[in-house]
């Protein structure tokens, strides 16, 4: 997931709305439908995280990811490995880099 505002508050409000219903749901007495809200409350908890503190997504060609795939497996370093020092010689290579 990229992580944009529109998410960001996207998942901001779901957690608002949650924790909302958390606290009616106790106050009421519902309990099955507490521990439904705070299930949902801790995955919304968990996609925030990522899409807030994760590297983001760079989409790339399908030939590209192909090569990622093939490179990786044949010198078992992961993916973000290989692409990581694939970007770094590229800009490199631009003068953009140590």
């Amino acid at each position: 997931m990229t992580p944009t505002n529109t998410t960001r508050f996207l998942l901001a409000t779901s957690l608002v709305a949650l924790a909302i219903g958390l606290i009616d749901a106790a106050v009421g007495g519902e309990w099955d439908l507490f521990v439904v809200m705070a299930i949902a409350f801790a995955g919304v908890v968990a996609v925030y995280g990522r899409a807030s503190w994760h590297r983001p997504a760079v989409p790339l060609r399908a030939d590209l990811t192909s090569w990622l795939r093939e490179r990786s497996a044949a010198t078992g370093e992961p993916m973000g490995a290989v692409a990581d020092r694939a970007v770094a010689t590229y800009q490199r290579d631009l003068g953009g880099g140590s």
